[in-house]
């Protein structure tokens, strides 16, 4: 009975990752479009990948400093200093396409493809550290 339930919950976890992966390839897909149609013709619209990048860093160092490999309080310091730069790179992320589309340097499916594609990428990573939160799969940094 006890591997049965460590074989679902394995397929579950596997499952998660896969919906994950398939999210994160459908925004850059997204992102990519933006760039390379026809109508478009800028890869301005790639500069939101360093976003992608980013956003995570802060609440992963906030993990490392906690007592506890992997759970951050949410009454401490470093936990609300990383969800504060957490915020402010993920606003920078939807920025970026929206202050391109002002100054008239892509066009405005370039920024809508962009903004949708930033708002799978950023819920995709969100989902990822919440499947994440109690599963110490990668073991402490």
């Amino acid at each position: 009975l006890w591997l049965r339930f460590l074989v679902r919950a394995q397929a579950a976890l596997t499952a998660g990752l896969c919906a994950l992966s398939f999210l994160t390839t459908m925004g850059l897909l997204m992102l990519i479009l933006a760039c390379a149609l026809h109508e478009f013709d800028n890869w301005l619209p790639l500069i939101s990948i360093a976003t992608y990048v980013l956003a995570p860093l802060p609440y992963i160092f906030a993990r490392r400093t906690a007592e506890t490999a992997w759970s951050v309080s949410t009454d401490s310091v470093a936990y609300d200093v990383a969800m504060f730069i957490t915020v402010g790179i993920v606003l920078s992320g939807y920025g970026i396409p929206l202050v391109l589309f002002h100054a008239s340097k892509i066009a405005l499916g370039a920024c809508l493809l962009t903004l949708g594609g930033n708002s799978v990428i950023f819920l995709t990573i969100l989902a990822f550290f919440r499947m994440n939160r109690e599963v110490d799969s990668w073991g402490t940094f």
